[in-house]
């Protein structure tokens, strides 16, 4: 439905009964004086008969094919007083008296009612399928490259929506935990590590730097916890880096758990915290 209709209230040309499938109506001009004409209607428009008192009401739907021609093709009558307009009911279907019957052609709030529905209806239902990463809804469902880019429309042209089991959230707003339980050259892929865990070492650490992987982006954070069953030392090699206030560990003590936060600052992993 492209628009609602404001058109003056007519009255009926010749009685109605409840089952009639049709009506006229005495005049047929609008506001201005213009001769109400198909072209001006959508294909099924909303109307309302009422006695001049308003003790009495019936909303129906009509074929504007026929607004100035005589008998208006009545589609559906008796529907209902809340909005919903497709549902027809016989008790609220009723005989109507020409000349008293005041005939609305969409100046009523039904019209409105049955826009707005329709409106509300056609937006959920844009794109004809619930929406993918490939396919809209009111929108498209942002693929991870997408969400990490900071993308805004998607390839359909619609606006993206990033899901709530989004694994790039997942993987970004969870801290993601790897673990070994003792290795000379502990292996860390900062693509999916956050934390992690050393959790029994037996030897010494020769290199953190030899089995690490990954492309970090600038401040992420990475924590690395070692819990030794004896002394052990470190070696921490090329991709990690002292701080200003901070240096490398250089070994465990005993069995206390260490822990060490690193940030990314483009080249290297830079200390930041110590426990």
């Amino acid at each position: 439905m492209a628009k609602f209709h404001s058109i003056p209230s007519k009255r009926l040309a010749g009685s109605i009964s409840s089952t009639d499938t049709s009506f006229s109506i005495r005049s047929t001009v609008d506001w201005s004086g213009n001769t109400l004409d198909p072209v001006d209607f959508d294909s099924v428009e909303y109307g309302v008969f009422r006695n001049e008192s308003n003790t009495r009401l019936e909303f129906f739907s009509y074929d504007a094919s026929d607004i100035n021609n005589g008998n208006i093709t009545i589609l559906k009558r008796g529907l209902d007083y809340r909005g919903d307009l497709t549902n027809e009911d016989t008790d609220r279907q009723f005989s109507w008296i020409k000349g008293v019957t005041i005939v609305e052609l969409g100046s009523d709030p039904s019209q409105i009612f049955q826009y707005l529905s329709d409106l509300i209806t056609d937006g959920l239902n844009a794109g004809a399928s619930d929406a993918t990463d490939t396919v809209k809804g009111l929108s498209e469902i942002a693929t991870d490259a997408e969400i990490e880019a900071g993308t805004t429309t998607g390839g359909s042209g619609a606006r993206l929506s990033i899901p709530a089991d989004s694994s790039y959230l997942s993987r970004n707003l969870t801290r993601q935990v790897s673990s070994e339980s003792s290795s000379a050259t502990p292996t860390i892929d900062t693509d999916t590590t956050d934390v992690h865990r050393i959790t029994a070492l037996t030897t010494d650490i020769t290199s953190m730097t030899t089995n690490l992987s990954g492309n970090p982006d600038i401040w992420d954070t990475l924590v690395v916890e070692i819990i030794g069953t004896a002394t052990r030392s470190i070696a921490w090699g090329v991709s990690f880096a002292s701080g200003g206030l901070y240096n490398l560990p250089t070994a465990t003590n005993g069995t206390t758990p260490l822990k060490v936060i690193f940030n990314w600052n483009g080249n290297d992993w830079v200390i930041i915290g110590i426990a």
